[in-house]
């Protein structure tokens, strides 16, 4: 008879694993995400912010930055993807986004003073790379560039819950999920413009960014996989080509394009 595994002997396991040693890319717009803010920031204050980081890692799952603690420093994710949510006053939760390498996360708590609004959740796992909030406060104040970066990065997050909440008026079915699939396809990508894009995602997850429920994801897939859109595997959604992805669309009015795109399958070159 085998007996469990005490929590003292997994957690003793636990610590004796490998560490991953992560070496972030050199600071540069060509080795980052595109769009990305590691990839925005200037040269210099890339290299400042990641100077003696500190390398934390995180598995499936784990709660990196919880809602409501106060945060004593930020972060720049180096490797894999999280999502943020937030809980409302029902007990629902909320997805706010997803990040990616690249990526700043919990820079709020900081600049307006406050606890965090939202916690973070590691898909799979990765790494990321932890700064001092004195450190990153300092860069803010002596540098305009960085400063207007991070601004810019606050609005694109405000616009991207405006778009949802349009989108969701705008796109009945599948489309509705198609238009979040073009937009996670930059978290999702590499530091290239790689037209295939395997975004590691449930089911239930995607039903989340969404807003509606899991068998109209599954409908919605369905559709786009017979336009040869997408393709499932397992734990994953492919976009074979985000080229015929975006242009199969619908446009403004909701009217699906003329043309009745269906997807390359990743076949063709759209340069």
């Amino acid at each position: 008879m085998h007996c469990a595994r005490t929590w003292t002997q997994g957690k003793a396991q636990q610590m004796s694993r490998p560490r991953r040693q992560i070496t972030p890319p050199a600071a540069g717009p060509e080795n980052w995400p595109p769009n990305s803010f590691a990839a925005r920031v200037p040269v210099k204050d890339l290299s400042d912010l990641l100077g003696g980081f500190r390398q934390v890692d995180f598995e499936p799952k784990e709660v990196v930055m919880r809602e409501g603690e106060v945060g004593n420093s930020v972060a720049i994710v180096l490797a894999g993807q999280l999502k943020a949510e937030t809980r409302d006053t029902h007990g629902r939760t909320h997805l706010l986004g997803l990040l990616g390498r690249g990526d700043l996360m919990g820079e709020m708590a900081f600049l307006d003073r406050r606890r965090r609004s939202a916690s973070v959740i590691a898909l799979g796992s990765g790494s990321y790379a932890e700064v001092p909030g004195g450190r990153f406060l300092d860069l803010v104040r002596e540098s305009p560039r960085t400063s207007l970066e991070i601004a810019r990065l606050v609005s694109a997050r405000l616009r991207a819950a405006e778009r949802r909440r349009l989108d969701f008026a705008a796109y009945q079915g599948p489309w509705r999920l198609a238009s979040e699939l073009v937009n996670l396809a930059s978290v999702f990508r590499g530091a290239g413009q790689d037209q295939t894009v395997r975004i590691e995602l449930t089911q239930d997850e995607l039903a989340q960014i969404v807003n509606v429920s899991r068998i109209s994801v599954q409908r919605a897939i369905r559709t786009l996989r017979e336009r040869r859109l997408v393709r499932t595997e397992y734990g994953a959604l492919v976009v074979p080509c985000v080229t015929c992805l975006a242009a199969a669309m619908p446009n403004q009015s909701g009217k699906e394009s003329a043309n009745g795109i269906t997807g390359c399958s990743g076949t063709r070159s759209h340069g």
